[in-house]
């Protein structure tokens, strides 16, 4: 009488092998994508953040920016967070929006936030830009079409020209 035996075979061993090495590759890639979009998130809602703080300064002192003393020679536009050099101020407007309570919480150090006025002779709306990666679907030409704004700092700031290259923009 012939004995039964039990175990797989190398065939069916390489099988599994094959299959779960196929499931992982498709989680690394799923994963990968989900973390891209979630940073991609938390960048829109840091730019959200400062241009929610700007109107909420805006409303409350009664004036633009532009006359809040601080930022690029005191008209509120340039490097979000420079301060004490060349022509900004002794207070940043970062720094500025956290002393008014209007801007809490940490940001992205990274990400080098510049602000604009949308147009350069009225300030009713300001524009906050920063470099996002990946960058966005949408062209920063196309961009600043569709925002409407004339102010020629958005091309200075979005060029790659300069060593700002922002490719992200919102209005607010």
């Amino acid at each position: 009488m012939r004995k039964s035996v039990t175990g797989f075979t190398i065939v069916e061993l390489l099988i599994v092998v094959v299959v779960i090495a196929i499931l992982a590759t498709i989680s690394i890639v799923a994963y990968s994508g989900i973390q891209s979009r979630a940073k991609h998130t938390q960048q829109v809602a840091e730019v959200d953040r400062i241009g929610r703080a700007i109107q909420l300064w805006i409303a409350e002192n009664g004036k633009p920016l532009g006359q809040s003393g601080h930022g690029y020679n005191g008209m509120g536009y340039g490097n979000f967070s420079s301060a004490n050099t060349g022509a900004y101020p002794p207070v940043s407007v970062e720094e500025m929006l956290r002393n008014s309570g209007h801007l809490t919480g940490t940001l992205n150090v990274n990400s080098g936030y510049m602000l604009a006025p949308c147009t350069l002779y009225t300030e009713e709306r300001w524009v906050v830009l920063t470099t996002m990666n990946p960058a966005p679907h949408v062209s920063v030409t196309d961009q600043i079409t569709q925002s409407g704004c004339t102010n020629s700092l958005l091309t200075t700031y979005t060029s790659d020209d300069y060593s700002y290259r922002k490719n992200y923009l919102k209005v607010y």
